[in-house]
Order: structure tokens, then C-alpha cells, then sequence
């Protein structure tokens, strides 16, 4: 007899208590109750989606943050629910000595995996075991992919909060391989920590877990989308559907302000490339282009003259001081000399990284042996 299909939702990195440092401190807390709601529509919406099962894969919440009234909130909410939830510790809610996950009063359909190393809640009703590991600490590197138990339920589901190497090679949590996950034999990856959506597919290009991102995003590399997954596990298929929520958007506009003469010919650049904008999104604009060496681009004063237009502005500055580098080089001197040594630099970088930032000590060093400053650039 086939076996009977399975729905469930995945969700991860919700970060309730997130602190959004780089906002001033009203609009810091419109966020952090943004955050809140969006978790709560999203469990609404689950309710809605009538799953059988809810995997949480980590960094639900800030421990920092996590004081009673959080806790509370969380156990009302999940109990709520009303079908089985699993959930993984992540690095930003580990299982600490003093970590919420280990007090009372998670409701009955909660299953918290407490203890360290590779764990299963088996749920016969589902003909489903979810196979998970929990961070005990927020550098926790995990306990690798050996010893993880075998199961004999007809749906096979791994959860933790983990890094695929080719997707997220910077703060790794629980490293790992598609080889080493395919090795766990699992009908369902339901992973956490990458924080915009990414469906992962198995060596032969089937579907067979995901990454579904922040519900509300909480940083400027996380742009796109962001909401939550609903699945369907059948016959060892694996359907997905995204599930949008997020009430606000971070955008990113490159400017290119070459040409400009002043401040407010590059502000009016900006202002254009924000038009689209109906004033409720968070902006990263990155200036790029040539400007006249005397231009002291003020990227303050510009995001403070861009705020009225967005929740949230932060301008970036990647320009080039237009300095005549072939004319400078036939002068005579410390000049030429400093042009050809930091041109021989650039022309042995390993990086577009390396080389902009040697373009950077170009100009601040003209800067400085041509005007006797060091300007911010």
C-alpha cells in the first residue's frame, strides 16, 4: 500500500527580538513589531494552509532578547497551532544553560530538540520521524553528519540549522556538503540559517529540501521575497510552494553619478533612481562613476535628504576621484613614483575586491601628496 502524502510548513530565522542597530531607535522599533506581526500572520497562514506538521529550523528568536513575556508569547502561539511542531536551535537561540527551550511550559505538540547531538521525534500518526540536532552554543560547529540515527517511517525528514558550503561560506553553522546531506538518506532537508529563500536540489537535480529565508528580512543582503514554505512530501516527490509575507522590502540601486559638479546634481540622481519607491522599503544606494576631485561627496547629508522618501536610506560610496593618472605619472617625483608602485599592485590583485580597494589607496594617497588631506572616501 503507497504510502499516505504528507503537508507541512517550514519556517527558520525569524530573529523575534532582532535589534536592527543600524536604525535610529523609533523606526528600530517599528521593525522589531514588524518582526512580531509577521510572525503571527505567518501562524494564521499555516492554520489556513491545514498542515499536518510545522519544522521551525532555528533562530527563532534572539536569546538576548527572549525575557518572559517573548516566551509566553511563543508557547500561546505554537500551542495554537494545533498539529505537531519540531523545532531546532539555532546559532542566535542555542541551547544555553538559561535558554528558554529548557523551562517549562512548552505545549504539548512543541517537540524542542533538547539534547545535543542528533535526535528523532517520531510521529506515528504521520507515518513521519523528523531527525533534527539542536546548536548547544552560538559557535556551536555542530557534531558533524556521523551517528544520526536510522528511522523506519514511511517520511524521512532532517532539520537543523546548517550551511550548505557553496551557499554561505562566511559564519558557517553545522558545515556541510550536498554529499554529505545526501548521505543522510532524507525525504526532506529542512534547513535554516541562509536567510533568503533557496530551494536545495539532490547530484540528480530532483527537489528535495530548502532554505525558506527570513519571514520579515532583517538585513540589506536580504533582498527578494521572504515568507515561508508549504510542502508536500509523496512516494518520495517533493512539491513546494513559497508563501510570501514579508511587509517591507530591502532594495539596492547602483548610482552612477559621473559627470555630476555638485551635491545636489547627485542627489537628484539618487532621487530618480528611487522613484519606483511608494516610500515603505529600506535602501541601500551605492554611488559609483568618476567625480571631479574637488567634490567632497557627503554621504550623510545625502541619506538624510533621501529619508522623506523611504522608511530607511543608507548611501555607500564606491567613486572614483577623476584623477588624470597618465598626465600625473609624466610629472616628476614622489607622485610618478607612488602612480607606477600602486599601478603594479593593481595589475598583480587576485580580486575585483583587491583591486577596488587598491583604486581606494590611490586616491587617498593623491590626495594626500597632491592637496596634503586625507579625505573619507
Amino acid at each position: 500500500m503507497a504510502a499516505k502524502g504528507l503537508r507541512f510548513a517550514h519556517l527558520g530565522d525569524v530573529h523575534l527580538g532582532h535589534r536592527f542597530a543600524y536604525l535610529p531607535r523609533e523606526k528600530r522599533r517599528v521593525r522589531q513589531r514588524e518582526v512580531r506581526e509577521t510572525f503571527t500572520r505567518m501562524l494564521e497562514e499555516i492554520s489556513r494552509q491545514a498542515v499536518e506538521l510545522v519544522l521551525v529550523a532555528g533562530d527563532l528568536f534572539e536569546h538576548e532578547a527572549a525575557d518572559k513575556a517573548l516566551v509566553q508569547t511563543l508557547q500561546d502561539r505554537l500551542g495554537k497551532v494545533g498539529v505537531p511542531v519540531v523545532v531546532a536551535a539555532g546559532n542566535h537561540d542555542p541551547l544555553v544553560s538559561d535558554s528558554p527551550y529548557l523551562a517549562e511550559g512548552w505545549p504539548a505538540n512543541v517537540h524542542v530538540l533538547r539534547g545535543a547531538g542528533w535526535q528523532v521525534v517520531d510521529l506515528p500518526e504521520l507515518d513521519a520521524s523528523v531527525v533534527g540536532l539542536s546548536h548547544q552554543a552560538p559557535d556551536d560547529p555542530g557534531h558533524g553528519l556521523e551517528g544520526v540515527p536510522e528511522t523506519s517511517r514511511a517520511h524521512r525528514i532532517v532539520l537543523a540549522h546548517a550551511t550548505l558550503d557553496d551557499l554561505y561560506s562566511s559564519s558557517p553553522s553545522l558545515p556541510a556538503t550536498l554529499q554529505d546531506l545526501e548521505r543522510l538518506r532524507a525525504d526532506y532537508l529542512a534547513l535554516g540559517h541562509y536567510h533568503n529563500f533557496h530551494p536545495i536540489h539532490d547530484s540528480e537535480g530532483r527537489l528535495c529540501g530548502c532554505y525558506p529565508g527570513t519571514p520579515e528580512p532583517v538585513g540589506f543582503d536580504e533582498r527578494g521575497q521572504h515568507g515561508f514554505v508549504v510542502g508536500r512530501l509523496r512516494e518520495g516527490d517533493v512539491h513546494l510552494d513559497f508563501v510570501p509575507l514579508a511587509q517591507r522590502s530591502y532594495l539596492q540601486a547602483e548610482v552612477n553619478v559621473s559627470g555630476c559638479e555638485s551635491l545636489q546634481d547627485i542627489l537628484e540622481r539618487a532621487e530618480a533612481a528611487m522613484r519606483a519607491d511608494d516610500g515603505q522599503h529600506l535602501w541601500e544606494l551605492v554611488l559609483t562613476g568618476e567625480v571631479d576631485t574637488d567634490l567632497n561627496v557627503e554621504t550623510d547629508w545625502l541619506a538624510h535628504e533621501l529619508q522623506d522618501r523611504a522608511f530607511f536610506v543608507k548611501v555607500r560610496s564606491d567613486l572614483v576621484p577623476a584623477y588624470n593618472l597618465f598626465e600625473m605619472k609624466k610629472r616628476p617625483g614622489v607622485v610618478s613614483y607612488f602612480i607606477a608602485h600602486m599601478e603594479n599592485k593593481l595589475s598583480a590583485a587576485q580580486s575585483a575586491a583587491e583591486r577596488q580597494k587598491i583604486q581606494r589607496a590611490i586616491v587617498v594617497g593623491l590626495d594626500a601628496l597632491t592637496k596634503g588631506e586625507l579625505k573619507r572616501r
